[in-house]
């Protein structure tokens, strides 16, 4: 039986009119040969300042099992990053499952829809579209078909805390930081996206305390009306505060 080989699968990342502008997103992945055989099972598509040679480079990082986040709202996802001659650091996100099948199986993903990395890498292409300020999405990378693990590479954005940790020391700080990530949540809104799961672990503050939003898996466009979907993020928000007895400052960020 012949070997499947890596494949660099040429996508397009389409996203719904800008209801603003009236302007269609669009993000083309680069078309390549094939990878060697060696390397048998993997898939991946990416963009520059990425290219094949580095992506031979980054293959067997994935086989490193990150471990889970400790920090609060830390989540699920496994973050690890590593320098590329030439290209500078980048960071690895690979996948893990959450509830009782994530107690069976970790990281493996019955292929029902869209490979998650890709979704990803798709839902940060559109955010930078629309001007929000996300990690720059390189390359989403899959294993297998029916049953398959994925991972995610960006651009590292620097040394950075999660708005909950910086929360836990300095509510002045907080409290600074707040118009500028309610302005960035606000933006979200008005194109109609619902992130999904939005808290204060998802927004990371680099060292210039400027703010990212991450863990865009799980993104979509929301049909319903604008009221509706500042409740949901509202909603999921002030849970996660309460869960995780964060300061109730944060909950500011939708006054």
């Amino acid at each position: 039986m012949p070997q499947r080989h890596m494949g660099v699968h040429q996508r397009s990342c389409v996203g719904q009119s800008d209801s603003g502008h009236g302007k269609t997103l669009r993000m083309n992945f680069l078309m390549t040969k094939p990878f060697p055989d060696k390397i048998d099972g993997y898939h991946a598509s990416f963009v520059p300042p990425l290219t094949e040679a580095h992506v031979h480079l980054l293959l067997p990082c994935l086989k490193k099992s990150p471990e889970k986040s400790a920090d609060v709202l830390g989540g699920r996802r496994k973050v690890f990053s590593m320098n590329i001659q030439g290209l500078g650091e980048v960071v690895i996100k690979s996948y893990a499952r959450g509830g009782i099948p994530g107690v069976f199986v970790k990281e493996t993903y019955l292929r029902g829809g869209k490979i998650r990395s890709l979704s990803e890498f798709q839902w940060l292409a559109r955010a930078k579209g629309i001007g929000l300020p996300v990690p720059n999405p390189l390359a989403c990378v899959w294993k297998g078909n029916l049953f398959y693990k994925c991972w995610l590479i960006m651009e590292s954005i620097g040394p950075h805390k999660t708005l909950a940790q910086i929360s836990l020391s300095d509510e002045k700080l907080v409290k600074q930081l707040l118009p500028v990530i309610r302005e960035k949540i606000f933006l979200l809104v008005r194109h109609n996206i619902l992130h999904v799961d939005l808290h204060p672990g998802n927004i990371l503050l680099n060292d210039q305390n400027f703010p990212f939003i991450v863990d865009f898996d799980k993104a979509r466009y929301y049909s319903g009306s604008k009221e509706k979907l500042i409740e949901k993020y509202t909603g999921r928000w002030e849970r996660s505060v309460k869960k995780h007895h964060l300061p109730h400052v944060l909950n500011g960020v939708f006054e």
